[in-house]
């Protein structure tokens, strides 16, 4: 009966991060026009603040997951969810650069502490052997909520103020605490909590090859995957496509939330490796990808990037998560999340600098295929490097 309870609040933290990922991209669209027309904030500026943003939630990750793993989830998951939704209201009330800023770091600090602390608690209210899919509910989930919220905010700014819609979000982060505190958080750790104290436990965790190898592979995906987020659309916009780049985002959403649990089911009758599922998936992303070259921004390459971008994003994201909590020893699951955003910082960063100038280069040089061709090859080679060498991952 315990077991089914600790599995139980498992799920009710999925169901959390489902309506959190509802709210948050309830507003995400509608962010950078919020601080553009609120505080008359110029392009250059609003897009420092969010790279910035990125860097700070990731780079604390390392210390709220050790700190998490000393101290337990509970009150770090409930801070972070309480920040981040104060961070909505922020947003919606602020007039002046100083509380933009203000909201943007309470933002960053509330996705800190929450991300490390959720992913440790699934795996300590889960046996071993239900892992990976447990992760696999958590990716898609979280895809519905972005669904969701997506179409949620769309259709509430027709009748709404973009103001009132960031209040409505942090107002559905401040009902998620009592559901977190009441459903979700135990009254003490569902295990034992043996993690050194926190430097320690983040210096052993950076000198573990492994993890180090792995944080790798996280920065390899992030680095493929922020061209979807970044390049893409500008290469669609460049096309006049963007009514087939809207098609792309929704289709991805809706695949993940829909697929991922039966798709990894299915894969998993097939071989249960996690080099093969990984080494799959990053080589759908980079087909996916080089799908572009071939059929150039279009309705076309709007639906065969979705369907092998979203096949790929169900092999990797989970199994990442999968092997930065096995790796994990002595009560150290939240720092070792912690190390993987690292990778995830760094992915992001570089992928944005690298892929807008390989993707300039290109149009300037009549070669608008160069990215995706070179995004193709990179996947491949970061894949047959996953399924050769980093055999610590089965």
């Amino acid at each position: 009966m315990v077991a089914d309870k600790t599995t139980r609040r498992a799920y009710f933290l999925i169901f959390t991060i489902f309506i959190g990922g509802a709210g948050t991209y309830a507003v995400m669209p509608f962010l950078a026009i919020q601080m553009s027309r609120a505080a008359h904030l110029s392009p250059s500026l609003i897009g420092a603040l969010l790279a910035t943003s990125i860097v700070i939630a990731r780079g604390l990750m390392l210390i709220s997951g050790a700190l998490s793993d000393r101290l337990g989830p509970k009150r770090f998951l409930l801070s972070g969810t309480m920040l981040i939704g104060a961070s909505y209201a922020g947003f919606a009330l602020s007039r002046t650069l100083v509380l933009v800023v203000l909201s943007v770091l309470v933002n960053a600090i509330g996705v800190a502490l929450f991300q490390p602390s959720s992913k440790s608690l699934l795996f300590a209210c889960t046996s071993s052997g239900r892992w990976q899919n447990i992760f696999a509910w958590r990716a898609a989930a979280f895809s519905a909520g972005v669904a969701l919220g997506a179409g949620l905010g769309g259709a509430l700014s027709q009748d709404f103020s973009f103001q009132q819609i960031f209040l409505l979000a942090s107002y559905l982060y401040a009902a998620l605490v009592p559901f977190l505190w009441l459903f979700v958080l135990p009254a003490t750790p569902p295990y034992q909590q043996a993690a050194p104290f926190p430097w320690q436990g983040i210096y052993d965790a950076l000198r573990n090859r492994q993890l180090l190898a792995l944080t790798a592979v996280v920065a390899a995906f992030w680095i493929l995957y922020a061209q979807f987020t970044i390049t893409v659309p500008l290469a669609f916009a460049a096309m006049n496509r963007t009514q087939a780049l809207g098609l792309v985002f929704v289709l991805n959403a809706v695949l993940v939330a829909v697929g991922q649990v039966p798709i990894l089911q299915m894969v998993n009758r097939m071989s249960k490796n996690v080099n093969q599922q990984l080494a799959a998936g990053l080589v759908l992303v980079g087909l996916g990808l080089g799908s572009i070259a071939l059929t150039f921004p279009s309705w076309i390459s709007a639906i065969v990037l979705s369907v092998l971008l979203s096949l790929g994003e169900m092999l990797v994201v989970p199994n990442l998560d999968l092997s930065a909590g096995k790796l994990a020893k002595n009560g150290l699951t939240g720092t070792y999340f912690g190390v993987t955003s690292l990778g995830w910082m760094v992915g992001g960063g570089v992928g944005g600098v690298f892929g807008g100038a390989v993707l300039q280069f290109g149009q300037s040089h009549s070669v608008p295929s160069l990215l995706w061709l070179v995004c193709a090859g990179f996947a491949t080679m970061v894949a047959m490097v996953v399924y050769i060498g980093l055999q610590w991952l089965v």
